[in-house]
Order: structure tokens, then sequence, then C-alpha cells
């Protein structure tokens, strides 16, 4: 689950302008477009790269995990943005590359303030069980254009929320 802290921290990084979080939820504000076009295509990188490792590495109670927090999305009817992050964030974990995941942390707090403003507004696109079975299958090729497909529907998402405001 994502921290106040570490999405306020982590606009030093990110050049986020700011990022406000009431307890409710997490609302991040001062983005311009082209800063959600490039947190998306960050989150591209990483994740994508992320997915083929973790294909290699997930054993049985890791997918059980991840179905697990993908059921509590789908039987959830809000937030699920911290259940989302959560899931992401075991798939860094399964990189088993600690460097990747730090990289992937410092951006963790606004990924969860983004997810967070669009969590009325997402629809059944953005689930993981495409992702989940990829990784059963251990494919990292095919779970690698899975997470490309699912970040892009987000990235969609978001910025026609955006574009709403």
């Amino acid at each position: 689950f994502f921290q106040a802290e570490d999405g306020i921290r982590d606009t030093s990084v990110t050049g986020v302008q700011t990022c406000a979080l009431p307890i409710c939820g997490a609302v991040v504000t001062g983005l311009r477009p082209d800063d959600v076009d490039n947190l998306y295509d960050l989150r591209i990188v990483l994740e994508c790269h992320a997915i083929r490792r973790a294909a290699k590495e997930a054993g049985p109670r890791d997918l059980a995990y991840l179905r697990g927090l993908d059921a509590m999305m789908v039987a959830a009817s809000r937030p699920f943005a911290p259940t989302d992050i959560a899931f992401h964030r075991h798939v860094l974990v399964l990189a088993r590359q600690d460097r990747l995941l730090a990289a992937w942390e410092r951006i963790a707090g606004i990924i969860g303030g983004l997810l967070a403003v669009t969590d009325t507004s997402r629809p059944d696109l953005v689930r993981h069980a495409n992702l989940i079975a990829a990784l059963e299958e251990r494919d990292g090729d095919a779970a690698a254009a899975m997470m490309h497909l699912h970040i892009r529907n987000a990235h969609r998402i978001m910025r026609g929320v955006l574009a709403s405001r």
C-alpha cells in the first residue's frame, strides 16, 4: 500500500509540482498531460521488464496471492487503488531485482494517486486475470505484451479523466 509521504517525496524526483493526498483517497494535482504520459511510459518500461522476469520466478503461492488481490478488486465496490498497487508491487518483487523494485517504489506513491483518481472510471479491461494467466504459463513475452496493453489502457483512462476536469 502506498503512503502519503511516498507521494509527496516522489514529487521532487518526478517533477510533479504538487501532490495532495486526503484521507479518503489519493488525489494528484499539478500534473501536466506530459507528466502523466511520462509516468505511464516509465511504468511500461519498469513493469514490462519486471513481469518478463517474474514469469520465470512466480511459484504457486505467488500466483495464489496475485489471484487473491485480483479477486479483491473484482469484488470491491471501490476504492481499489491500494490493492492494485499491491498487485503491481508483487510483480516487481517477483522480478527479484532490487534496483528495479527501488526505481518503481520511487514513483509508487504517484502511481497510487493516479489510480485513485481513476477508481470510478476503470472498466473490466484493467483487471489482472490475463497477466496472472501469462505468469502461470511462464510466458514472459506474452506477460510483457499484456502488461504493456494493461498500462496503456490505464493511461488512456487517466487521460480521459483529466480531460473531463
